[in-house]
């Protein structure tokens, strides 16, 4: 028969009894709640598996009670009264490696809410639930990523939906926006190409307006794919992250309570709608460190969290300058010593080093299942290849944990690092707003084909095109300014500037012959 043994602290020689869970008891505390146990179980072959952390709380628990003081040192089943969750989708799938059947008995017989309706019907009452048990871990994803993994079903969800603005102040837009699980190469990362000016940081603002805006647009929402606007649950988490101290958008308000719906979090300089009465609207650079600091310190307190963290700075490091930082070194700090470390290493980076740091330290620890990323123009502040590795680094985290990032980008490194099925470019005719896929397939394409293809009608109004339109809209000929830059033009600048002189002279020609039909 399987058995609980409840420990103060864990003794490998303690644990010596065939299937058996023993729960290791943590002082941690989740604002002074106690309610955390290391769990590892002994098979009946006598292996011992180490399962993770779990958090079991009871019904009217207060602070000054640790859940360790009410549980029986051994026991069969949890009283009703008690319930549990652990905040981490390895520990559902160690435990389900173990024996799919064996990880259900366990589960239900700890009350796991995952399982139980009755005991999430307890718990979703009680403040220990709503302050530790939830404290890392959102209802979406009790519901879903969860439960999918204790029922053997896949982790990854095929998002497909689209973004609709109707009868707008601007252009009317219907953009798709697909996820196929599993995919090579990956398609969790969708970006809005289009040069500044165009409107990308207004559409962004706008997707998150829709999702959590207190007066939600009537003429711009998502629609999940033949089923109508999504519901309030189709995204857990949406996430802001723009480094942009000029756009004119106030961040909402953070909402971390699952249980009010879809959480809302914010990454970068501004401070929220909440403080919009202090003076300032931008944050304390010292604070931005400090907030950095607490996400490092949370990630690392979680075991999962903590992996996810390094693995993400794994993937920095491809970055030589980054993998200079060794910050790996942090996740073997701890408390206050972890934050000062980390603060302290901030304030010696350069400012792109400590945006990207901040980032993805905080995307690690926020990102929960079905959770919208919306990322505003990352190459504002990243050189290239620290860019690149970012994406990467993105796309792998949201692999874990089952969610979209939407950026909106005018740059060929990002695209480079999106398959064309995951692209949108826009282009604005006056009032008109005309987007449509790329005309080559765009991951791992070249910088420079790039940039020539999927941005054409950018570099035509700038750089050398402008300046040779310059020299053709003053009337001189091919030889003329061929002459007047010293033959210093290049074969690709001949042919333009060929093109331009012959569309020019079309157009005169066209404009004279109407002139004369007039007369």
């Amino acid at each position: 028969m399987l058995e609980f043994i409840v420990l103060n602290k864990k003794l490998i020689s303690s644990m010596k009894s065939k299937n058996t869970v023993y729960l290791t008891f943590s002082t941690w505390n989740d604002y002074s709640y106690r309610t955390l146990f290391n769990m590892d179980y002994m098979d009946s072959n006598g292996k011992l598996h180490e399962i993770g952390q779990i958090k079991i709380g009871f019904r009217k628990q207060i602070v000054d009670i640790p859940t360790l003081d009410k549980m029986q040192k051994k026991f069969v089943k949890l009283e009703q009264d008690f319930f549990s969750l652990a905040e981490s989708p390895e520990f559902y799938e160690k435990l389900y490696s173990i024996d799919k059947e064996l990880c259900k008995v366990i589960l239900k017989k700890l009350n796991c809410v995952v399982l139980s309706k009755k005991a999430m019907q307890i718990a979703k009452n009680e403040d220990v639930f709503k302050t530790s048990l939830l404290r890392d871990v959102n209802i979406n994803t009790i519901h879903g990523q969860f439960l999918r993994i204790i029922n053997g079903e896949r982790l990854l969800t095929e998002f497909d939906f689209q973004f609709v603005r109707k009868n707008h102040l601007f252009s009317d837009l219907n953009i798709e926006f697909n996820v196929e699980p599993y995919s090579l190469p990956p398609s969790n990362i969708h970006a809005i190409i289009g040069r500044n000016g165009l409107g990308k940081t207004t559409l962004l603002n706008e997707m998150v307006d829709s999702i959590v805006g207190k007066e939600k647009p009537k003429n711009a929402y998502f629609e999940e794919a033949y089923a109508g606007r999504i519901t309030d649950g189709y995204f857990s988490t949406v996430i802001s992250v723009s480094f942009s101290a000029f756009d004119p958008f106030t961040p909402f308000s953070e909402q971390s309570d699952p249980l009010l719906g879809t959480c809302y979090y914010y990454i970068g300089l501004k401070k929220s709608d909440s403080f919009k009465d202090e003076i300032g609207n931008l944050e304390d650079i010292r604070n931005l460190r400090k907030k950095c600091a607490t996400s490092v310190y949370n990630c690392c307190s979680d075991d999962s969290k903590r992996d996810a963290w390094i693995t993400a700075i794994n993937n920095l490091e491809s970055d030589t300058n980054f993998r200079d930082l060794n910050l790996k070194d942090i996740a073997n700090l701890s408390g206050n010593i972890l934050v000062n470390d980390c603060i302290n290493r901030m304030e010696k980076m350069s400012s792109g080093h400590a945006i990207v740091f901040m980032i993805i330290s905080s995307l690690v620890e926020k990102v929960q299942d079905k959770t919208l990323v919306l990322f505003d123009e990352p190459e504002s502040h990243l050189h290239p290849p620290l860019l690149s590795a970012f994406i990467r680094a993105l796309s792998n985290l949201l692999s874990r944990r089952n969610g979209i990032a939407i950026i909106a980008t005018h740059s060929p490194v990002v695209v480079q690092e999106v398959p064309k099925n995951c692209c949108w470019v826009l282009t604005r005719f006056g009032d008109e707003m005309i987007y449509d896929r790329p005309s080559i397939e765009t991951f791992a394409e070249n910088v420079g084909t790039l940039t020539k293809e999927v941005f054409k009608l950018e570099m035509e109004q700038s750089g050398f095109h402008k300046l040779l339109k310059e020299q053709v809209d003053d009337g001189l000929s091919f030889e003329d300014v061929i002459i007047k830059f010293k033959r210093k033009i290049g074969f690709e600048g001949q042919a333009i500037l060929m093109s331009m002189i012959m569309l020019r002279d079309k157009t005169v020609n066209i404009k004279s012959s109407d002139g004369g039909e007039d007369e």
